[in-house]
């Protein structure tokens, strides 16, 4: 809450009203007027939306802003460190992002600690929406110590595992995330490591590369249970029957699968939170909505006590409703003969030149390459949510690499595209087609003596 008096412009605090701090500061734009932009400044910082001369605006709180940023000293630590011990410890200055930081050392350990700075919150809204910035039990009581975050070296499984997943509540006080977080692609990851007791360059190349769907397996499994039903709503459902969730290959399955996803997101969301609600959060409007609905659907089938998940409580009614409309959309899209339907063959990526729009034929993006996979498989490839939109990667793994530290000069790589930004440069998507193939390229490795 904001006013304005004698003193200027006030923001309410829990200590009572506060000045601000206000700056003006002038964009220079190309071909263009140049703009003021004012700029306020709280105890609970910048404001990010809402005017506060109207009396209310939100202030966001971050601690990449809270205090001067001191992480370049961390990478010079980081690049002075000789082992995994020394390497944890040298992230005791990082700020953000919070992030899940793995690493090995040449004498076979290996370690994980969550990094950076995270706030200590006083209540477990302060988790999940903005809250009243004048009231004392939505302040922060410092950060979590740096002792006190999940760490573990050599565990006895013998290897640590990290898929982007976010860390929720499991380890006591430290409170990183309320959000419903699926586990999919580290569970995969844990199923392939699991096979062997050894690994090595090859192992593990088909491991990054993978895109069998537990999310999909699970699925399947559940449709085993419903029906039979008639029509296209049995046809859709047999399509996934006895599938092991595997998004790269020949069936019918993949491409029923991701519509049968919309079309039950599509339902199940309308019926919670109306169908413009529904839109907004499949839509582009809110850049988060995309991460929202597939973390809320990825918990539906996700065993909640061992067992039971929340899909079996999904009445007939919606089911049925969403499995007709998955065998329609899926035959909008790929013909009426389901024999000929291939997952990979409307799932493409399509990488964008970030002057493409801007620059015209010059700047031209590369040539489309079939996917495969979802945002829930270990190749990650992720597709917008929205009926009738297509199928098109809208994020997926920007860098893979396989550092072999008892070979350094065995280590290999590979960029969806190349390692120019240069249209013109032979390098600018030489590494498209291998990294669609699944492959890698050696790395280039400059030992002490030769640098």
């Amino acid at each position: 809450m904001f006013r304005t008096d004698v003193h200027g412009l006030q923001v309410r605090t829990a200590d009572g009203w506060a000045d601000v701090d206000i700056d003006e500061e002038t964009i220079d734009v190309a071909g263009g007027e140049s703009v003021m932009v004012r700029c306020v400044s709280t105890p609970n910082g910048p404001v990010v939306h809402g005017d506060p001369d109207n009396g209310r605006a939100l202030a966001l709180r971050w601690t990449a802003t809270e205090e001067p940023c001191r992480q370049f000293g961390v990478l010079q630590e980081m690049l002075e460190s000789d082992n995994v011990e020394g390497l944890l410890e040298a992230q005791r200055n990082w700020v953000d992002p919070v992030n899940n930081f793995l690493c090995a050392d040449t004498g076979g350990n290996i370690g994980y600690l969550l990094r950076g700075a995270l706030p200590q919150r006083r209540r477990p809204a302060s988790l999940q929406v903005p809250v009243p910035g004048w009231e004392g039990d939505s302040q922060w009581d410092g950060n979590v110590a740096f002792e006190d975050m999940p760490r573990e070296i050599n565990p006895a499984i013998g290897f640590i595992v990290s898929g982007n997943n976010a860390i929720t509540d499991a380890y006591g006080t430290v409170k990183v995330s309320h959000a419903i977080n699926d586990f999919y692609r580290i569970q995969r990851i844990h199923e392939l490591l699991e096979t062997s007791r050894t690994h090595d360059a090859v192992s593990m190349g088909c491991v990054q590369s993978d895109r069998t769907s537990i999310a999909a397996r699970s699925w399947s499994s559940h449709l085993a249970l419903r029906g039979p039903y008639k029509g296209d709503v049995e046809l859709a459902r047999a399509a996934m029957l006895d599938w092991d969730g595997d998004l790269a290959s020949d069936r019918e399955a993949g491409l029923v699968y991701a519509c049968f996803r919309r079309t039950l997101a599509e339902r199940l969301i309308a019926e919670r939170v109306g169908p413009r609600g529904q839109r907004l959060l499949a839509g582009t409007d809110i850049p988060a909505g995309g991460v929202l609905l597939k973390r809320w659907f990825a918990q539906l089938i996700w065993p909640t006590d061992g067992h039971s998940s929340e899909a079996d409580s999904i009445p007939d009614l919606d089911l049925c409703a969403a499995l007709a409309g998955a065998w329609a959309d899926a035959s909008a899209i790929a013909g009426p003969d389901s024999d000929t339907w291939r997952w990979r063959e409307h799932h493409w990526l399509e990488p964008m030149h970030t002057l493409a729009d801007t620059m015209g034929d010059e700047w031209r993006s590369p040539q489309p390459v079939s996917a495969g996979g979802d945002a829930e498989t270990v190749q990650a490839a992720a597709y917008a949510w929205p009926r009738g939109s297509s199928f098109k990667v809208t994020n997926t793994a920007v860098y893979r690499q396989i550092l072999d530290l008892g070979a350094l000069e065995k280590s290999e790589w590979v960029i969806p595209g190349g390692a120019s930004g240069d249209p013109g440069s032979p390098h600018y998507e030489d590494q498209l087609r291998i990294w669609a193939m699944d492959r890698l390229v050696p790395m280039a490795v400059v030992d002490d003596e030769a640098s």
